[in-house]
């Protein structure tokens, strides 16, 4: 009986010490946004904005489909602050050069640029 007890006990410990090194050396949520944000910064896009939608099988993140001349590109905001998502419409046009973080945005009297942050 002791014996039983004594493998309870040590199964338990050992449990709780795994979950213990695994959120440890788990990068946490701003280590994770903070990469995300950094590999945004080498994407580029461009095309005209067919939809967005907060997507649900992917975290729920921001989703904006665009349409240029490749065929429908999928672009994800994660996280980001910078009003992008809300001020878009469907029929604007978008274009972001690789290595900045800057997004242009023209729709019929406006062109304006947004700089995507995500603090």
């Amino acid at each position: 009986m002791r014996k039983k007890n004594f493998y309870k006990v040590l199964s338990v410990i050992i449990i709780l010490i795994v979950i213990v090194v695994v959120n440890y050396f788990e990068p946490s949520s701003d280590e994770i946004t903070k990469s995300a944000y950094e590999s945004l910064k080498y994407e580029k896009f461009y095309g005209e904005v067919q939809e967005k939608f907060y997507d649900r099988k992917n975290h729920n993140h921001p989703t904006i489909i665009l349409r240029n001349e490749f065929g429908m590109q999928d672009v994800l905001l994660v996280r980001d602050r910078s009003g992008l998502f809300n001020y878009i419409e469907s029929g604007d046009s978008i274009s972001k050069i690789y290595g900045k973080y800057e997004v242009r945005l023209k729709r019929i009297g406006i062109d304006t640029v947004f700089v995507l942050s995500y603090q």
